[in-house]
């Protein structure tokens, strides 16, 4: 299979993405074993792919109880933990660092020092199932609004609990991040795999630590109906994979930003009828304008939110030759 090789250049750094051959046999390769049984992968290839994403998806029994922690306290007793000395981070902005059951990010101050971190099950009784993760949950997070923000890492696409759907999603997030486009007016969200975004403004490709993998955050509302970009419910959205695991990472977190082209609040229009003729060359010209503005004309600053997706860490164990049996046992 050739090698896939994205490369982005922002502001003079060039990124690259070239996922692993093996990340790339479980997702391409073992994806169309699924769906075009004209292709046969060998036994000892698809043993590989599958030992290689195993050790993202070791089966979790039932879910930890949650803890709340906050950085003035002393850490919690049992798998999670928070480191409350300051964290160097690439904004140069005082951190802490919060662990729960082998993942591990680095929170700026500034986004608020109380984080729920919890392990989270597989859910299965959903049309598109998630195999089980970790959830990080923001509780004291400068913007409040109903939906908090969360920072949120789930297994990968050979899962033994979700199955199939797993992979499918798995692999329209590979393709997306393979890509790089920059012009993408659609990004794969995790969280709500049926939901479209209205916009994508700020559209940032970015590697995560240690060149473990890469993510794509973008500023946007969710739903496609026709209303002014507003404060009440744009959002920072940051997308992508952890190759090393197959391991998607999902961050959404309430922004708002001080400029005359957002609205106070969908309702904000001051002619309907005029509004609705002309509504495409309005959130053109609008999300040019938010293209334009720097990181801290958001608040938060959207540079102390990207700087979690690149702390992000991961020490999941490698597979069991049980879990290993188990997978290979399975008619793909």
């Amino acid at each position: 299979m050739r090698s896939v090789r994205a490369v982005v250049r922002q502001g003079g750094i060039q990124l690259r993405y070239d996922p692993p051959v093996a990340a790339r046999r479980v997702i391409q390769g073992v994806d169309r074993a699924m769906f075009v049984r004209s292709i046969h992968l060998s036994r000892r290839a698809l043993s590989l792919a599958l030992m290689f994403v195993l050790s993202a998806c070791r089966g979790v029994s039932q879910p930890a109880s949650t803890t709340t922690i906050a950085a003035a306290s002393p850490p919690a007793i049992g798998s999670t933990t928070i480191d409350r000395a300051p964290t160097p981070t690439a904004t140069g902005v005082p951190s802490h660092t919060v662990s729960v059951a082998g993942a591990h990010i680095t929170v700026p101050d500034t986004l608020g020092s109380t984080i729920e971190a919890v392990e989270v099950p597989a859910m299965l009784d959903i049309p598109q199932p998630l195999a089980s993760g970790v959830r990080f949950t923001l509780k004291d997070y400068p913007v409040r609004r109903g939906a908090p923000a969360t920072i949120e890492l789930r297994r990968g696409p050979v899962d033994r609990e979700a199955g199939e759907h797993v992979m499918r999603r798995f692999r329209d997030m590979y393709n997306f991040i393979s890509n790089a486009n920059i012009k993408a007016r659609y990004v794969p969200i995790f969280a709500q795999p049926s939901v479209r975004e209205q916009f994508v403004a700020l559209l940032r490709f970015q590697g995560m630590a240690g060149g473990t993998g890469t993510i794509a955050r973008l500023v946007t509302q969710f739903g496609s109906a026709e209303r002014p970009v507003n404060n009440q419910e744009l959002v920072y959205v940051a997308e992508g994979l952890i190759s090393g695991k197959a391991v998607w990472v999902s961050i959404v977190a309430p922004v708002t930003v001080a400029d005359p082209a957002v609205a106070a609040s969908a309702d904000d229009v001051a002619d309907p009828v005029a509004f609705a003729q002309d509504y495409h060359t309005y959130l053109s010209t609008t999300v040019e304008r938010l293209n334009a503005l720097p990181p801290e004309a958001f608040t938060p600053n959207l540079a102390h939110l990207d700087a979690i997706a690149k702390s992000i860490r991961l020490d999941w164990p490698e597979p069991s030759p049980e879990d290993i049996a188990t997978v290979q046992s399975r008619k793909f």
